[in-house]
């Protein structure tokens, strides 16, 4: 596969999920946040991975940049050979109690049932939390720590370097063994400064 930057994987992703041509300006750098500039959109245009429209520059996948589908949710999606299902759904579940604990909290000033559902929901994340210990799985770095950029953890949807600091925006999860540690799932980070929707 060609090497292409983060941002323009990014791009190419954005494209694939949505299913249509989406705005440059409203769509990718506003509402999504993704870092396009015109050098990004100029070699995605030149290897024939997009199509671009103006009057406001709209862009849709060609069908050789449908058919990277493969290259680019194959290495961000597909858990390691020796990954199992239950793994799997323990490491997404982790990463996903500090989203909905924070938005936990701010419904929590709403009255008793949301504070029921609170304590309903904090029951079930222990669960989780034994299980994927048990299981030798852990979170790497809090939700919002500034930490460095290192690409075999995160994920990042703008142009960053290794070692660059970045924010955590969503958690890796690891699986501890005797010689080190197997990445489960993959992180999110933001450059620091950034904000993601």
């Amino acid at each position: 596969m060609t090497s292409l930057s983060s941002v323009e994987r990014s791009v190419l992703i954005a494209l694939m999920a949505a299913g249509k041509p989406l705005r440059e300006s409203a769509d990718l750098i506003e509402k999504l946040q993704i870092g396009m500039k015109a050098s990004h959109r100029k070699k995605l245009q030149d290897l024939g991975l997009i199509e671009t429209s103006s009057a406001p520059l709209t862009h849709s996948l060609t069908d050789a940049g449908s058919a990277m589908q493969t290259d680019l949710f194959g290495p961000l999606t597909e858990p390691p050979k020796n990954v199992d299902q239950a793994d799997l759904s323990l490491a997404i579940a982790l990463q996903d109690i500090p989203t909905f604990s924070a938005r936990k909290a701010r419904l929590q000033q709403s009255g008793a049932e949301i504070e029921q559902l609170a304590l309903a929901a904090e029951g079930v994340f222990q669960h989780i939390r034994m299980a994927a210990k048990k299981r030798r799985l852990e979170v790497l770095y809090e939700r919002e720590e500034d930490v460095a950029f290192d690409a075999a953890y995160f994920d990042c949807f703008a142009e960053v370097k290794e070692g660059d600091t970045v924010r955590v925006k969503k958690q890796a999860v690891v699986r501890k063994t005797g010689d080190g540690e197997l990445v489960i799932v993959r992180g999110v980070a933001e450059p620091v400064g950034a904000t993601m929707p």
